[in-house]
C-alpha cells in the first residue's frame, strides 16, 4: 500500500512539472506594424498602427522612442514587455524594435 502512495505522489509531482514547464510563460508577445507619430510638438510620441486600424502608443528606452520617431511610416516589429492603459491611449511598453526591410510602409 505504502510504494502505491509513493508511486501516486511521484507521478503527479512529474505531471505537474511538465505542465508546469510548457506554459511558454517566458515567450514574448510581438506585434507587427507601421509606424506613426502622434501629438503635437513638442509632445510627440511614437505610436504602432495594426493592420487593423488599431494604434498603441509606444514607450521604452530613449534609443528606442528615439528610433521610432525617426522612421515614420515604416514597419517595426516590437516586442512587448507590459501593456498598460493610458489616459491617451493604449500603451505598449517596448523592450525591443526591429525594422521589417521586406515590409515597407509609407515613407
Amino acid at each position: 500500500m505504502r510504494k502505491i502512495i509513493l508511486a501516486l505522489i511521484f507521478l503527479s509531482v512529474i505531471v505537474f512539472v511538465s505542465t508546469g514547464c510548457s506554459c511558454n510563460c517566458g515567450d514574448k508577445e510581438t506585434l507587427k506594424g507601421m509606424v506613426v507619430v502622434i501629438g503635437n510638438d513638442p509632445f510627440t510620441k511614437p505610436a504602432l498602427k495594426l493592420d487593423d486600424g488599431t494604434i498603441f502608443i509606444i514607450e521604452g528606452s530613449e534609443e528606442i522612442v528615439s528610433e521610432l520617431l525617426n522612421n515614420q511610416g515604416v514597419k517595426y516589429a516590437v516586442t512587448l514587455g507590459t501593456f498598460r492603459d493610458g489616459p491617451d491611449g493604449k500603451i505598449l511598453v517596448v523592450e525591443q524594435a526591429e525594422k521589417l526591410d521586406n515590409e515597407k510602409g509609407i515613407k
